[in-house]
Protein backbone atom coordinates (compact mmCIF):
# COMPACT_ATOMS: atom_id res chain seq x y z
CA UNK A 1 0.00 0.00 0.00
CA UNK A 2 1.43 3.39 -0.89
CA UNK A 3 1.31 6.53 1.27
CA UNK A 4 -0.28 8.32 -1.67
CA UNK A 5 -3.24 5.95 -1.42
CA UNK A 6 -3.50 6.19 2.35
CA UNK A 7 -3.70 9.97 2.43
CA UNK A 8 -6.23 10.28 -0.39
CA UNK A 9 -3.84 11.28 -3.15
CA UNK A 10 -1.80 13.91 -1.29
CA UNK A 11 1.48 14.34 -3.08
CA UNK A 12 4.67 13.03 -1.47
CA UNK A 13 5.78 16.64 -0.81
CA UNK A 14 2.47 17.46 0.82
CA UNK A 15 2.73 14.35 2.97
CA UNK A 16 6.18 15.36 4.11
CA UNK A 17 5.06 18.93 4.84
CA UNK A 18 2.00 17.66 6.69
CA UNK A 19 4.10 15.39 8.87
CA UNK A 20 6.58 18.14 9.67
CA UNK A 21 3.80 20.60 10.57
CA UNK A 22 2.51 18.05 13.01
CA UNK A 23 6.05 17.73 14.46
CA UNK A 24 6.28 14.06 13.57
CA UNK A 25 9.92 13.14 13.33
CA UNK A 26 11.57 11.51 10.35
CA UNK A 27 12.27 8.57 12.61
CA UNK A 28 8.53 8.10 13.09
CA UNK A 29 8.02 8.44 9.35
CA UNK A 30 10.56 5.67 8.82
CA UNK A 31 8.82 3.52 11.43
CA UNK A 32 5.45 4.13 9.73
CA UNK A 33 6.81 3.12 6.35
CA UNK A 34 8.40 -0.01 7.81
CA UNK A 35 5.16 -0.97 9.53
CA UNK A 36 3.15 -0.56 6.35
CA UNK A 37 5.58 -2.62 4.34
CA UNK A 38 5.43 -5.41 6.91
CA UNK A 39 1.65 -5.32 7.28
CA UNK A 40 1.01 -5.81 3.58
CA UNK A 41 3.97 -7.83 2.41
CA UNK A 42 3.66 -10.10 -0.59
CA UNK A 43 5.76 -12.81 -2.15
CA UNK A 44 6.06 -13.12 -5.91
CA UNK A 45 5.59 -16.71 -7.09
CA UNK A 46 7.75 -17.70 -10.02
CA UNK A 47 5.79 -18.59 -13.12
CA UNK A 48 6.71 -22.15 -14.06
CA UNK A 49 4.39 -22.32 -17.04
CA UNK A 50 5.89 -24.35 -19.88
CA UNK A 51 3.72 -23.02 -22.71
CA UNK A 52 4.15 -19.52 -24.13
CA UNK A 53 1.07 -17.57 -25.20
CA UNK A 54 1.57 -16.47 -28.81
CA UNK A 55 -1.94 -15.22 -29.60
CA UNK A 56 -1.48 -11.72 -31.11
CA UNK A 57 -4.50 -10.27 -29.30
CA UNK A 58 -2.91 -11.22 -25.97
CA UNK A 59 0.53 -9.77 -26.75
CA UNK A 60 0.08 -6.85 -24.34
CA UNK A 61 -1.23 -9.00 -21.50
CA UNK A 62 0.90 -9.21 -18.34
CA UNK A 63 0.53 -11.67 -15.49
CA UNK A 64 1.81 -11.82 -11.93
CA UNK A 65 1.49 -14.52 -9.27
CA UNK A 66 1.53 -13.50 -5.62
CA UNK A 67 1.22 -14.98 -2.17
CA UNK A 68 -0.09 -12.51 0.40
CA UNK A 69 1.25 -12.66 3.93
CA UNK A 70 -2.00 -14.34 5.08
CA UNK A 71 -1.37 -17.25 2.70
CA UNK A 72 -3.89 -16.29 0.02
CA UNK A 73 -2.49 -16.92 -3.47
CA UNK A 74 -3.31 -14.64 -6.40
CA UNK A 75 -3.02 -14.57 -10.18
CA UNK A 76 -3.19 -11.03 -11.53
CA UNK A 77 -3.84 -10.41 -15.23
CA UNK A 78 -3.39 -6.96 -16.71
CA UNK A 79 -4.91 -6.77 -20.19
CA UNK A 80 -5.33 -3.27 -21.68
CA UNK A 81 -7.66 -4.72 -24.33
CA UNK A 82 -10.22 -6.31 -22.03
CA UNK A 83 -13.66 -4.67 -22.11
CA UNK A 84 -14.61 -5.92 -18.62
CA UNK A 85 -12.81 -6.39 -15.34
CA UNK A 86 -13.51 -9.22 -12.95
CA UNK A 87 -12.41 -11.51 -10.16
CA UNK A 88 -12.87 -15.12 -9.10
CA UNK A 89 -12.15 -16.44 -5.62
CA UNK A 90 -12.21 -20.14 -4.81
CA UNK A 91 -11.92 -21.58 -1.33
CA UNK A 92 -11.06 -25.24 -0.79
CA UNK A 93 -14.21 -25.93 1.17
CA UNK A 94 -17.26 -27.66 -0.23
CA UNK A 95 -20.14 -30.01 0.41
CA UNK A 96 -17.82 -32.77 1.61
CA UNK A 97 -17.27 -30.53 4.65
CA UNK A 98 -20.99 -30.45 5.49
CA UNK A 99 -21.89 -31.60 9.01
CA UNK A 100 -24.04 -34.73 9.02
CA UNK A 101 -26.85 -32.91 10.80
CA UNK A 102 -26.93 -30.04 8.26
CA UNK A 103 -26.38 -31.49 4.78
CA UNK A 104 -26.10 -28.62 2.33
CA UNK A 105 -24.36 -26.29 4.81
CA UNK A 106 -21.61 -25.29 2.33
CA UNK A 107 -24.23 -24.38 -0.29
CA UNK A 108 -26.30 -22.51 2.32
CA UNK A 109 -23.23 -20.53 3.40
CA UNK A 110 -22.52 -19.58 -0.21
CA UNK A 111 -26.00 -18.05 -0.45
CA UNK A 112 -25.91 -16.29 2.93
CA UNK A 113 -22.47 -14.80 2.39
CA UNK A 114 -23.98 -12.14 0.11
CA UNK A 115 -26.31 -10.69 2.78
CA UNK A 116 -24.23 -7.62 3.57
CA UNK A 117 -20.92 -6.96 5.33
CA UNK A 118 -19.77 -4.75 8.18
CA UNK A 119 -18.40 -2.16 5.73
CA UNK A 120 -21.37 -2.44 3.34
CA UNK A 121 -24.25 -3.52 5.60
CA UNK A 122 -27.08 -2.75 3.22
CA UNK A 123 -28.38 -6.03 1.85
CA UNK A 124 -28.20 -6.13 -1.94
CA UNK A 125 -25.63 -3.33 -2.23
CA UNK A 126 -23.05 -5.58 -3.91
CA UNK A 127 -25.41 -7.02 -6.52
CA UNK A 128 -26.90 -3.58 -7.19
CA UNK A 129 -23.46 -2.03 -7.68
CA UNK A 130 -22.40 -4.74 -10.13
CA UNK A 131 -25.69 -4.69 -12.03
CA UNK A 132 -25.76 -0.89 -12.31
CA UNK A 133 -22.31 -0.90 -13.88
CA UNK A 134 -22.75 -3.43 -16.64
CA UNK A 135 -21.71 -6.51 -14.71
CA UNK A 136 -22.88 -9.87 -13.45
CA UNK A 137 -22.19 -12.15 -10.50
CA UNK A 138 -22.27 -15.87 -9.84
CA UNK A 139 -21.20 -18.53 -7.35
CA UNK A 140 -21.30 -22.30 -7.02
CA UNK A 141 -20.58 -25.00 -4.47
CA UNK A 142 -18.86 -28.23 -5.50
CA UNK A 143 -17.72 -31.23 -3.49
CA UNK A 144 -14.33 -29.79 -2.56
CA UNK A 145 -14.45 -26.08 -3.48
CA UNK A 146 -16.76 -23.09 -3.41
CA UNK A 147 -16.23 -20.34 -5.98
CA UNK A 148 -17.41 -16.74 -6.19
CA UNK A 149 -17.02 -14.46 -9.23
CA UNK A 150 -18.05 -11.18 -10.80
CA UNK A 151 -17.46 -9.07 -13.91
CA UNK A 152 -18.01 -5.31 -14.15
CA UNK A 153 -17.23 -2.26 -16.28
CA UNK A 154 -13.53 -1.43 -16.13
CA UNK A 155 -14.08 2.01 -14.60
CA UNK A 156 -15.92 0.53 -11.58
CA UNK A 157 -13.56 -2.35 -10.85
CA UNK A 158 -11.98 -0.80 -7.72
CA UNK A 159 -15.34 -0.39 -6.00
CA UNK A 160 -16.53 -3.84 -7.03
CA UNK A 161 -13.36 -5.56 -5.84
CA UNK A 162 -13.50 -3.83 -2.47
CA UNK A 163 -17.12 -4.86 -1.94
CA UNK A 164 -16.30 -8.41 -3.05
CA UNK A 165 -13.37 -8.74 -0.64
CA UNK A 166 -15.47 -7.76 2.38
CA UNK A 167 -17.54 -10.95 2.09
CA UNK A 168 -14.47 -12.90 3.15
CA UNK A 169 -13.55 -10.58 6.02
CA UNK A 170 -16.66 -9.46 7.88
CA UNK A 171 -19.89 -10.93 6.46
CA UNK A 172 -23.03 -10.22 8.49
CA UNK A 173 -25.21 -13.19 7.51
CA UNK A 174 -28.22 -10.91 8.02
CA UNK A 175 -31.08 -12.66 9.77
CA UNK A 176 -33.57 -11.06 7.38
CA UNK A 177 -32.29 -13.11 4.47
CA UNK A 178 -31.91 -16.55 6.05
CA UNK A 179 -35.49 -17.74 5.41
CA UNK A 180 -35.51 -16.31 1.90
CA UNK A 181 -32.23 -17.98 0.92
CA UNK A 182 -33.39 -21.30 2.35
CA UNK A 183 -36.41 -21.06 0.05
CA UNK A 184 -34.08 -20.26 -2.87
CA UNK A 185 -32.02 -23.39 -2.18
CA UNK A 186 -35.17 -25.48 -1.89
CA UNK A 187 -36.41 -24.10 -5.22
CA UNK A 188 -33.08 -25.05 -6.84
CA UNK A 189 -33.48 -28.57 -5.50
CA UNK A 190 -37.08 -28.90 -6.69
CA UNK A 191 -36.18 -27.55 -10.15
CA UNK A 192 -33.37 -30.06 -10.57
CA UNK A 193 -35.64 -33.01 -9.84
CA UNK A 194 -36.72 -32.78 -13.48
CA UNK A 195 -33.16 -32.37 -14.81
CA UNK A 196 -31.83 -35.58 -16.35
CA UNK A 197 -28.18 -34.70 -15.68
CA UNK A 198 -28.88 -34.14 -11.98
CA UNK A 199 -30.93 -37.32 -11.75
CA UNK A 200 -28.04 -39.28 -13.23
CA UNK A 201 -25.57 -37.64 -10.84
CA UNK A 202 -27.63 -38.60 -7.79
CA UNK A 203 -27.83 -42.20 -8.99
CA UNK A 204 -24.05 -42.14 -9.39
CA UNK A 205 -23.70 -40.82 -5.83
CA UNK A 206 -26.04 -43.51 -4.52
CA UNK A 207 -23.75 -46.19 -5.95
CA UNK A 208 -20.78 -44.85 -3.95
CA UNK A 209 -19.67 -46.34 -0.65
CA UNK A 210 -22.01 -45.36 2.18
CA UNK A 211 -19.04 -44.21 4.26
CA UNK A 212 -17.69 -41.82 1.62
CA UNK A 213 -18.77 -38.13 1.60
CA UNK A 214 -19.55 -38.41 -2.12
CA UNK A 215 -22.46 -40.70 -1.21
CA UNK A 216 -24.18 -38.01 0.87
CA UNK A 217 -26.85 -35.57 -0.25
CA UNK A 218 -24.95 -32.37 -1.03
CA UNK A 219 -27.36 -29.82 -2.51
CA UNK A 220 -29.39 -29.09 0.60
CA UNK A 221 -33.14 -28.43 0.83
CA UNK A 222 -35.78 -27.41 3.34
CA UNK A 223 -35.67 -30.86 4.97
CA UNK A 224 -31.91 -30.90 5.66
CA UNK A 225 -31.47 -27.19 6.47
CA UNK A 226 -34.71 -26.04 8.11
CA UNK A 227 -33.23 -26.39 11.60
CA UNK A 228 -29.97 -24.64 10.68
CA UNK A 229 -29.62 -21.38 12.61
CA UNK A 230 -27.76 -18.24 11.57
CA UNK A 231 -25.33 -18.76 14.46
CA UNK A 232 -24.54 -22.26 13.24
CA UNK A 233 -23.80 -20.92 9.75
CA UNK A 234 -21.53 -18.21 11.19
CA UNK A 235 -19.72 -20.77 13.32
CA UNK A 236 -19.25 -23.13 10.37
CA UNK A 237 -17.95 -20.25 8.23
CA UNK A 238 -15.39 -19.20 10.86
CA UNK A 239 -14.24 -22.78 11.27
CA UNK A 240 -13.84 -23.57 7.55
CA UNK A 241 -13.10 -20.38 5.59
CA UNK A 242 -9.43 -19.41 5.86
CA UNK A 243 -7.13 -17.27 3.70
CA UNK A 244 -4.62 -20.08 3.23
CA UNK A 245 -7.34 -22.13 1.47
CA UNK A 246 -8.22 -19.32 -0.95
CA UNK A 247 -7.07 -18.71 -4.51
CA UNK A 248 -7.91 -15.44 -6.25
CA UNK A 249 -7.73 -14.41 -9.89
CA UNK A 250 -8.29 -10.84 -11.07
CA UNK A 251 -8.28 -9.39 -14.57
CA UNK A 252 -8.55 -5.74 -15.55
CA UNK A 253 -7.25 -3.17 -18.01
CA UNK A 254 -5.30 -1.43 -15.22
CA UNK A 255 -1.47 -1.62 -15.03
CA UNK A 256 -0.10 -4.63 -13.18
CA UNK A 257 1.27 -2.56 -10.27
CA UNK A 258 -2.11 -0.91 -9.71
CA UNK A 259 -3.79 -4.29 -9.56
CA UNK A 260 -1.16 -5.63 -7.19
CA UNK A 261 -1.82 -2.69 -4.85
CA UNK A 262 -5.59 -3.16 -5.02
CA UNK A 263 -5.38 -6.87 -4.28
CA UNK A 264 -2.96 -6.33 -1.40
CA UNK A 265 -5.16 -3.65 0.16
CA UNK A 266 -8.42 -5.52 -0.16
CA UNK A 267 -7.46 -9.13 0.59
CA UNK A 268 -4.60 -8.97 3.12
CA UNK A 269 -7.17 -8.51 5.89
CA UNK A 270 -8.77 -11.93 5.39
CA UNK A 271 -8.08 -14.05 8.45
CA UNK A 272 -5.75 -17.01 8.13
CA UNK A 273 -6.69 -19.73 10.61
CA UNK A 274 -4.18 -22.06 8.93
CA UNK A 275 -6.83 -24.67 8.24
CA UNK A 276 -5.93 -27.85 6.38
CA UNK A 277 -8.09 -28.65 3.34
CA UNK A 278 -10.34 -31.69 3.24
CA UNK A 279 -7.90 -34.56 2.74
CA UNK A 280 -10.34 -37.32 1.75
CA UNK A 281 -8.39 -39.73 -0.45
CA UNK A 282 -10.33 -42.97 -0.06
CA UNK A 283 -11.82 -44.23 -3.30
CA UNK A 284 -15.57 -43.81 -3.34
CA UNK A 285 -16.24 -46.80 -5.61
CA UNK A 286 -18.06 -49.58 -3.79
CA UNK A 287 -16.42 -52.82 -4.92
CA UNK A 288 -19.73 -54.63 -4.42
CA UNK A 289 -21.34 -52.36 -7.02
CA UNK A 290 -18.35 -52.09 -9.33
CA UNK A 291 -20.03 -53.85 -12.26
CA UNK A 292 -23.54 -52.48 -11.64
CA UNK A 293 -25.77 -51.45 -14.51
CA UNK A 294 -28.55 -49.06 -13.59
CA UNK A 295 -31.44 -48.05 -15.82
CA UNK A 296 -32.80 -44.53 -15.31
CA UNK A 297 -36.17 -43.44 -16.61
CA UNK A 298 -35.42 -40.04 -18.22
CA UNK A 299 -37.68 -37.01 -18.15
CA UNK A 300 -36.88 -36.13 -21.76
CA UNK A 301 -36.88 -38.43 -24.78
CA UNK A 302 -33.32 -39.61 -24.24
CA UNK A 303 -31.41 -42.78 -25.13
CA UNK A 304 -27.94 -42.57 -23.64
CA UNK A 305 -25.34 -44.93 -22.24
CA UNK A 306 -22.97 -43.53 -19.60
CA UNK A 307 -19.93 -45.49 -18.45
CA UNK A 308 -17.93 -44.04 -15.52
CA UNK A 309 -14.54 -45.11 -14.25
CA UNK A 310 -12.99 -43.77 -11.05
CA UNK A 311 -9.37 -43.12 -11.98
CA UNK A 312 -6.41 -43.94 -9.70
CA UNK A 313 -5.22 -41.03 -7.57
CA UNK A 314 -1.91 -40.85 -9.45
CA UNK A 315 -3.86 -39.83 -12.55
CA UNK A 316 -5.26 -36.85 -10.64
CA UNK A 317 -1.75 -35.72 -9.75
CA UNK A 318 -0.53 -35.86 -13.38
CA UNK A 319 -1.76 -32.35 -14.20
CA UNK A 320 0.71 -31.67 -17.02
CA UNK A 321 0.42 -34.93 -18.94
CA UNK A 322 -3.36 -35.34 -18.31
CA UNK A 323 -3.69 -39.08 -19.07
CA UNK A 324 -7.49 -38.77 -18.94
CA UNK A 325 -7.33 -36.38 -21.91
CA UNK A 326 -5.15 -38.81 -23.84
CA UNK A 327 -7.52 -41.70 -23.18
CA UNK A 328 -10.50 -39.58 -24.24
CA UNK A 329 -8.70 -38.47 -27.37
CA UNK A 330 -8.51 -42.15 -28.36
CA UNK A 331 -12.03 -43.11 -27.27
CA UNK A 332 -13.59 -39.96 -28.69
CA UNK A 333 -11.79 -40.07 -32.03
CA UNK A 334 -14.20 -39.89 -34.97
CA UNK A 335 -12.00 -41.26 -37.76
CA UNK A 336 -12.67 -44.25 -39.98
CA UNK A 337 -11.44 -46.87 -37.51
CA UNK A 338 -12.80 -45.16 -34.41
CA UNK A 339 -15.19 -46.55 -31.82
CA UNK A 340 -17.91 -44.12 -32.88
CA UNK A 341 -17.55 -45.02 -36.56
CA UNK A 342 -17.87 -48.71 -35.73
CA UNK A 343 -21.00 -48.07 -33.66
CA UNK A 344 -22.46 -46.03 -36.51
CA UNK A 345 -21.71 -48.79 -39.03
CA UNK A 346 -23.69 -51.18 -36.85
CA UNK A 347 -26.49 -48.64 -36.45
CA UNK A 348 -26.01 -48.53 -32.69
CA UNK A 349 -25.07 -44.90 -31.96
CA UNK A 350 -25.37 -41.36 -33.25
CA UNK A 351 -22.74 -39.58 -31.17
CA UNK A 352 -20.12 -40.10 -28.48
CA UNK A 353 -18.32 -37.91 -25.97
CA UNK A 354 -15.57 -38.52 -23.43
CA UNK A 355 -14.03 -36.37 -20.69
CA UNK A 356 -12.50 -36.24 -17.24
CA UNK A 357 -14.57 -34.94 -14.34
CA UNK A 358 -13.10 -33.67 -11.07
CA UNK A 359 -15.11 -35.23 -8.27
CA UNK A 360 -12.87 -34.08 -5.42
CA UNK A 361 -9.41 -32.68 -4.82
CA UNK A 362 -8.00 -36.22 -5.05
CA UNK A 363 -10.72 -37.83 -7.16
CA UNK A 364 -11.33 -37.82 -10.89
CA UNK A 365 -13.74 -39.78 -13.06
CA UNK A 366 -13.44 -40.70 -16.71
CA UNK A 367 -16.90 -40.38 -18.27
CA UNK A 368 -17.90 -41.88 -21.61
CA UNK A 369 -21.36 -41.08 -22.97
CA UNK A 370 -22.87 -42.67 -26.08
CA UNK A 371 -26.00 -41.32 -27.75
CA UNK A 372 -27.86 -44.49 -28.74
CA UNK A 373 -30.11 -45.23 -31.66
CA UNK A 374 -33.27 -47.20 -30.98
CA UNK A 375 -31.37 -50.31 -32.13
CA UNK A 376 -28.47 -49.42 -29.84
CA UNK A 377 -30.84 -49.00 -26.91
CA UNK A 378 -32.13 -52.55 -27.40
CA UNK A 379 -28.59 -53.90 -27.98
CA UNK A 380 -26.85 -51.92 -25.26
CA UNK A 381 -24.73 -54.93 -24.24
CA UNK A 382 -23.21 -54.92 -27.72
CA UNK A 383 -22.37 -51.22 -27.36
CA UNK A 384 -20.69 -51.89 -24.01
CA UNK A 385 -18.75 -54.76 -25.58
CA UNK A 386 -17.47 -52.47 -28.36
CA UNK A 387 -16.34 -49.92 -25.78
CA UNK A 388 -14.29 -52.44 -23.83
CA UNK A 389 -12.88 -53.96 -27.00
CA UNK A 390 -11.57 -50.49 -27.85
CA UNK A 391 -10.15 -50.03 -24.35
CA UNK A 392 -8.42 -53.42 -24.46
CA UNK A 393 -6.81 -52.58 -27.78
Amino acid sequence: MSLVKITKNLSILNIYGFLMMKKITLLYLFTLLTHLTTAFSTTVIEDEGMVSILTPSLAERQTLKLRLDNGLEVIIISDPNTDKSGALLSVRVGSWDDPEEHLGMAHFTEHLLFLGTKKYPKEGDYHRYIRDHGGQTNAFTANHITSYMFAVDNAKFDGALNRFSEFFKEPLFNESGVTRELKAIDQEFQKNLENDDWREMFVHKDLAKDSHPYHRFNAGNSDTLNKTSRDEVKSWYREHYSANLMRLMVISDQPIENLKELVTQDFSGIENSDRAPNATKDRYTDSKKLTSMVTIQPVKDLRQLTIAWELPEKFVEMKLTRPDSIICHVLGHEGEESLLEQLKREGLANNLSCGGMDVGANHKDLILQVGLTDKGFHKVNTVIERVFQTVNN
